[in-house]
């Protein structure tokens, strides 16, 4: 991006704050020292999280070659919400579910890291993510963006130290920190560390000198293995809650959950449930019931019949996705990030329908697919014409003998060879 560029995009968005003849005042005030070290997009950024993003994180969100697809309204809305927390609340946990694949950690969890570090929002900032490997990616990825980024250079002066990569040197000694788990940034007049963690690490207690964690990111603070059982999603969730959400600071803190509900009370079916959180879905095709849209859609039945002759036809995908091509206008819908292709996402649903809709539709309560569509009250003389070719009772065994087991489940299966004339 070049400096004229950079003057573009700052004058667009002192307008957007300040007006347009206010605007143009400031920035003919601070056009000679605009990138300087605290200049006038320095002081900009600390107003605008947008603004940060677009100026100083250019090379990662924003790609002015046309080859990245632009960010959704989507992710301008999540940071103009975070951008209002951090600013003006205190002691805030939010949770955002989000469609798979929309680049949480790139678009959001990565520039709210960077601006809240540079801007000292907080000194201590912990990334939590289910395994370490992920953590310490983030760590390595906000290293790379600060370390060679020319504006931030001008803007905030030198935060890393040189020479200081795999090496642990000790705050004591006044000296700056880079290794895999943590980096510490010389931000004037104090220091700032961002620290990765495990969701399985022990962080009970964890300090930066004399500060606790006061910005918590959570992302994707589960693995599908952890969670297979009863027993792993019961570990992650106590870890969590007993672990690094103890270690908090006790005022002026914010947590920041990012992921994907996996199974019923997983850490992000936990939190969701949690009247203490504040929780934000959002969902890939803007729609109640993606089952209902699919299947009311006679297009996209007609590719999976398509599909589903595949048996006698073994040219089958070949011509469902011909179909879908010469059809295609009539069968696009709206897609919350024009990165999600419509075919795609009409496939992954016809996989894993229940996936699809925990995944990708935010519908942490599907778990299963309703198999009784209706019941009838049938009258005892009815039931006698019925011929039955097997019965079979079966007993709930779990239940123990306590005060709190109000009753025992029975109930009867039967498998019908004969119905007699019924009405």
């Amino acid at each position: 991006m070049t400096t004229d560029e950079a003057k573009k995009i700052t004058l667009k968005w002192l307008v957007k704050l300040y007006g347009e003849d206010v605007a143009v005042k400031l920035y003919r005030a601070g056009e000679s020292t605009m990138f300087d070290y605290h200049g006038l997009a320095y002081r900009l950024g600390n107003e605008s999280l947008h603004y940060f993003c677009e100026l100083f994180l250019h090379d990662l969100l924003f790609d002015y070659s046309g080859d990245k697809v632009p960010l959704s309204e989507m992710h301008y809305k999540i940071w103009d919400y975070l951008q209002n927390t951090m600013l003006n609340r205190n002691n805030t946990r939010d949770v955002f579910v989000l469609p798979r694949g929309c680049g949480k950690t790139t678009t959001i969890n990565i520039p709210v890291a960077i601006w809240t570090a540079l801007y000292c929002v907080h000194p201590f900032i912990v990334i939590q993510s289910a395994i370490k490997d992920r953590a310490e990616n983030f760590v390595e990825t906000i290293k790379q963006q600060i370390e060679n980024n020319y504006y931030i250079n001008q803007c905030f002066g030198q935060l890393i130290e040189p020479g200081t990569e795999n090496k642990k040197r000790s705050v004591i000694n006044k000296n700056l920190k880079y290794n895999v788990a943590e980096i510490e940034l010389d931000i004037q007049p104090q220091r700032v560390k961002i620290k990765a963690v495990s969701s399985t690490s022990s962080v009970r207690g964890i300090t930066y000198g004399s500060y606790r964690p006061g910005l918590l990111l959570v992302d994707d603070g589960q693995d599908d293995k952890q969670v297979t059982t009863d027993e792993g999603c019961e570990e992650i969730v106590n870890n969590f809650q007993s672990g690094i959400m103890k270690s908090l600071q006790t005022q002026h803190y914010h947590v920041i959950a990012l992921g994907t509900v996996i199974r019923v009370n997983d850490l992000y079916d936990t939190i969701l449930n949690d009247v203490t959180w504040t929780k934000r879905i959002e969902k890939c095709i803007p729609v109640d019931d993606v089952d209902y849209f699919f299947k009311s859609q006679p297009h996209w039945m007609k590719v999976k019949d398509i599909l589903l002759s595949r048996d006698k036809n073994p040219n089958a995908a070949f011509d469902a996705l011909d179909y879908y091509e010469a059809h295609k206008d009539e069968m696009d819908y709206p897609v919350i990030w024009e990165k999600y292709k419509c075919y795609d996402l009409f496939l992954e649903w016809l996989s894993h329908p229940i996936a699809f809709k925990r995944e990708y539709q935010g519908e942490y309560y599907a778990l299963g697919e309703k198999r009784i569509h209706s019941l009838l009250a049938i009258p005892a003389e009815e039931i006698e014409k019925i011929e039955f070719a097997k019965t079979i009772m079966s007993i709930d065994p779990a239940a123990v003998k306590a005060k709190r087991n109000d009753y025992y489940a029975f109930w009867l299966s039967v498998l019908i060879s004969k119905i007699q004339d019924i009405g």
